[in-house]
């Protein structure tokens, strides 16, 4: 049994030592970068490269939607507790009374 774990040890002594100094040896050779492509591509498709349309997207205005999620949890809010409160009668695509 004490040679076991004397092999053990061993093994876990070697596993664990610190790497030794690399010797000194030839500088090595400067690499060379490969041919690069003529032009950019993407990968996801040639119609990346092209610029996009403004007038394909309706412009959002990130604090607008912002400001209008929050008055419609506030008033969710309110409604389950029995409040009512004046705002929009459409809420998620639900009519409310």
């Amino acid at each position: 049994m004490t040679e076991l774990i004397r092999r053990c040890t061993a093994w876990a002594r070697l596993l664990l030592a610190p790497s030794p100094a690399p010797t000194a040896t030839a500088p090595a050779p400067p690499v060379r970068p490969g041919p690069q492509p003529a032009t950019p591509r993407s990968r996801y498709g040639l119609d990346a490269l092209l610029p996009l349309a403004g007038e394909a997207t309706r412009p959002v205005r990130p604090y607008l939607t912002a400001h209008e999620q929050l008055s419609r949890r506030r008033e969710l809010l309110l409604a389950t507790f029995g409040v009512d409160a004046p705002g929009p009668y459409w809420i998620h695509g639900m009519e409310i009374a």
